[in-house]
């Protein structure tokens, strides 16, 4: 179960075979103490906080030496904003998560001077990153020819599916291995409207959040986008995804089914999300993206048996927005060869990365089947009152620690074949930095926020409104993004094409 290759700086390892063992490589090894800090989005209490940095300091004591971990967990919704305060004050990050949206891509922050170059680092201590992480991964967290992120392990790509309570499901004879099209989704719902006139048949995420079943890749914020990467051919220019036929189709056929009925309305401003919605018996149906094993995780989180039909064909695709949650050397590390000495043994070392990534045994969790390497919370606990929230995926702790919780027994089995099976779009690995056209993008993002959520939920009819919303967007300057986009998209093209 335990794995751990020894983290030796390659230099001092080849003194040590050579019989050279000199002063200058002892005091190499006896270096200065050092405390890592890992700034890591979720949710965690300070006492958790204490205790897996406590815990994490121990492994990195014995292991590398005169280096203690401190864990600082930032709230999800707000860590771009407090990386970016964290950053621009000279606080300490030594190790910090990337890639996490479209404005916070691995370019973007590293033209921001928020990342150090890691190909150095990486030679010297990172032997077992560059061993465990593909390079189809890997060339993800590269801007140019240089690593600045690593990539986490965790399902690189996604379907489309049509999520169904399964109790719903059987009292109306619904065979989910026959719902593949959006004409058969429709008469799913119309047969739930028909039979449960007092819960919606269909609901969108908070948000509005409700995506097209299109394998597109938005290309970071889809205004400069490949509108389906099963279609795509090379020489093919990036386009706005809203004046695409697949979202004209889209949006027409929400309206339809929101005038019918069949759609929650005011979706656009739901607060709620669709899951919660299923587990208070308001809603039936939901279209979402599918992960490795889409039933298991809804079922757990919706507290109800939820059946599932993928809607793409192939399955599976991995977009740049499915390259997210990365690990990167903050700029203001004051110890980057330090950093990527903790950021290996996560690679490393079996003990180290499932305390990072759940936290302490016997506190946060307790071992549920040892030969099945599974984990289950403690008694009274759940993942909404864990005090440490689990936050596998974003690293590279590889596919032999804990099970994550809540997922079946082969649940790595499953995601291994789950990121054989994706379909890589072209631009998979490219990272945009649109500091060239900010005001544009923001411009644009306010005239989105106006239009797309309430098309994409039925709330307004395309035949009226989406051509103001293209008018708009292009007035706002959605031409000049995909200009801007298309030209560091070619050049990455190019720099990546032997």
């Amino acid at each position: 179960m335990k794995r751990f290759r020894k983290v030796v700086p390659m230099g001092l390892a080849i003194c040590l075979a050579a019989g050279m063992y000199t002063s200058e490589a002892a005091a190499a090894e006896e270096n200065e103490p050092y405390e890592v800090v890992i700034v890591e989005g979720g949710r965690a209490t300070q006492d958790a906080m204490d205790a897996v940095s406590e815990k994490l300091s121990e492994i990195t004591e014995e292991k590398i030496g005169n280096t203690t971990v401190k864990i600082v967990t930032v709230s999800q919704g707000t860590y771009v904003d407090q990386l970016n305060m964290m950053l621009s004050s000279g606080e300490q990050v030594d190790l910090c998560l990337t890639a996490i949206n479209n404005a916070q891509s691995v370019a973007f922050m590293k033209n921001a001077n928020q990342l150090l170059p890691m190909d150095s680092l990486l030679k010297e201590y990172g032997q077992d990153i560059l061993k465990d992480v593909p390079e189809e991964w890997l060339k993800a967290g590269r801007v140019g020819t240089e690593q600045y992120s690593i990539p986490g392990d965790r399902g690189k790509g996604s379907g489309i599916g049509f999520f169904m309570v399964k109790d719903i499901a059987d009292a109306l004879d619904v065979d989910m291995e026959t719902v593949k099209t959006l004409d058969d989704v429709e008469a799913v719902l119309n047969k739930v409207k028909e039979a449960y006139p007092d819960i919606y048949p269909l609901a969108p995420d908070v948000g509005g959040y409700n995506p097209m079943p299109v394998a597109y890749d938005p290309v970071f914020g889809y205004i400069g986008c490949i509108p389906d990467i099963y279609k795509y051919k090379e020489g093919d220019p990036l386009v706005n995804f809203y004046e695409t036929e697949q979202y004209k189709d889209w949006t027409t056929r929400m309206y339809k089914w929101a005038s019918q009925g069949l759609v929650m309305p005011d979706g656009a401003n739901s607060t709620v999300t669709n899951k919660s919605l299923m587990a208070a018996g308001k809603v039936a149906c939901a279209i979402r993206n599918t992960d490795p094993d889409p039933a298991g995780e809804w079922s757990d989180a919706v507290g109800k048996e939820i059946v599932v039909s993928e809607l793409l064909n192939p399955t599976l695709y991995a977009a740049t927005n499915h390259a997210g949650w990365q690990v990167g050397i903050g700029s203001t590390s004051q110890n980057p060869e330090r950093a990527m000495q903790v950021l290996n043994l996560i690679a490393a070392d079996t003990e180290f990365a499932n305390t990072l990534c759940y936290g302490v045994e016997g506190v946060h969790y307790q071992i549920k089947d040892s030969e099945k390497n599974t984990i289950e919370y403690m008694p009274g606990q759940d993942g909404t009152s864990t005090e440490y929230e689990s936050i596998w995926g974003r690293f590279p702790q590889g596919f032999d620690i804990y099970v994550p919780l809540g997922r079946p027994d082969n649940f790595w089995e499953i995601v291994k074949d789950f990121n054989k099976e994706c379909v890589y779009s072209p631009a998979y690995g490219f990272s945009y930095d649109p500091s060239n056209v900010q005001n544009e993008t923001a411009a644009c993002a306010n005239v989105i926020s106006k239009y797309d959520a309430p098309l994409q939920c039925g709330m307004l009819d395309p035949e009226t409104e989406l051509p103001k919303f293209i008018e708009e967007l292009k007035a706002a300057g959605a031409d000049k993004i995909i200009e801007d986009k298309q030209k560091q998209f070619d050049e990455w093209k190019k720099a990546n094409s032997n």
